[in-house]
């Protein structure tokens, strides 16, 4: 167990690297005046600091079907916050005009200093 200080230390150092800023937004299903399905995105937070980073190689296990039966490799990124924004899967992040979708919650290492998610672009 670390002491107080050198925990809180790590977390402003931590912070430092968010450099960006996103919105969390969740989505909720309305029906619209047809009777159809009309997503819609709430905003949870705002204004968050955050960082994206590419995470690596694509995901050969995460293949998607396209329009026309193609396949394409699913480019995963992670997502670094502060620690006391509360993220959840199936939360959309928007990050300079880019939307991501949130399909993983990390949580090995470093909840004690900023929450991490893996997202994918919409």
């Amino acid at each position: 167990m670390l002491p107080g200080w050198i925990s809180a230390g790590l977390r402003s150092t931590a912070e430092a690297f968010l450099t960006e800023r996103c919105i969390v937004y969740t989505e909720t299903q309305t029906i619209d005046e047809y009777g159809a399905p009309d997503p819609q995105l709430l905003v949870v937070a705002s204004n968050v600091p955050c960082r994206v980073i590419k995470a690596g190689t694509p995901n050969t296990s995460a293949i998607r079907s396209e329009a026309g039966q193609q396949e394409t490799l699913v480019q995963e990124y992670k997502l670094a916050v502060q620690r006391e924004t509360a993220l959840a899967v199936d939360q959309v992040v928007e990050v300079g005009g880019e939307q991501y979708r949130i399909v993983r919650i990390e949580t090995a290492l470093t909840e004690r200093f900023f929450r991490s998610a893996i997202i994918v672009r919409r």
